[in-house]
């Protein structure tokens, strides 16, 4: 993926993941890091869109905390981080999105419809499918 179409607010998020990643431990970045630095964007697309469907921020919030809690530890300093399996899928699926989307830039929506295509569980536990996504996303985006 071409990292020059991700959207400002992407990046940040992305920044934010790997962060998250290494203090929980981790040594592989997953999707769900993606989702939760997403989530916790309070001004962002993420959070409008989960807000409009009237799911859970919170309960979604938790459910990523368990996928992520079910991921490995790695003790000691100078662990190289790499790119997990589902965070690799996460962003071929994000991008894809956007193409089918016909949007120049990939942001917040587009990983939110790469994680419901890859079947992010955390996800379809709050609600989301990609349907009510993309109806909620039309609604809140007009025909822009």
């Amino acid at each position: 993926m071409n990292v020059e179409r991700l959207t400002v607010r992407s990046r940040q998020a992305l920044q934010k993941a790997l962060e998250g990643a290494r203090s929980r431990g981790h040594q592989a970045l997953e999707s769900a890091h993606v989702l939760k630095a997403l989530l916790s964007d309070r001004e962002g697309m993420a959070v409008a869109l989960v807000k409009k469907l009237g799911v859970s921020e919170s309960e979604l919030s938790a459910a990523l905390d368990e996928e992520l809690n079910r991921l490995p530890l790695v003790k000691g300093a100078g662990g190289q981080m790499y790119e997990g399996r589902s965070f690799t899928a996460l962003m071929d699926a994000a991008e894809a999105a956007s193409k089918q989307l016909k949007d120049e830039f990939i942001s917040a929506e587009h990983f939110l419809l790469g994680a419901l295509a890859e079947g992010n569980a955390a996800l379809k536990r709050g609600g989301l499918t990609k349907d009510t996504l993309l109806k909620s996303l039309q609604e809140v985006r007009g025909s822009q």
